[in-house]
């Protein structure tokens, strides 16, 4: 999993992101991360979608509303992930960078 290029960007998420360009506090960034661990849970135990074959092509309009229509009210849920997950999957999968970052080297130091 190291290799694949969606684990990779969803850590730096995490890691540089959120903590350092947005300076999230603790409570945020805990938010987000079950709100990821939510939909990967769900990939995986009620898609049976294998974690190393996760990549962004995986995360279809269509599967995050099968998603939410099965954990929770549609309109709650969405609501809460859009404000988890600020940056789109569209996004990521173009190989944009998170909006501060000229380029991903700065990741690196």
């Amino acid at each position: 999993m190291k290799s694949n290029p969606f684990w990779k960007k969803l850590r730096e998420y995490f890691s540089v992101y959120l903590p350092k360009q947005r300076n999230s506090s603790e409570k945020t960034i805990d938010t987000c991360h079950m709100a990821w661990n939510l939909l990967l849970r769900y990939l995986m135990q009620e898609r049976g979608i294998e974690a190393g074959t996760l990549g962004f092509e995986t995360f279809t309009a269509g599967l995050l509303e099968e998603f939410l229509e099965a954990k929770a009210g549609r309109k709650q849920a969405w609501a809460k992930f859009q404000e988890a997950i600020p940056w789109t999957v569209e996004q990521l999968r173009a190989g944009e960078p998170f909006p501060e970052w000229d380029s991903w080297e700065k990741i690196d130091k």
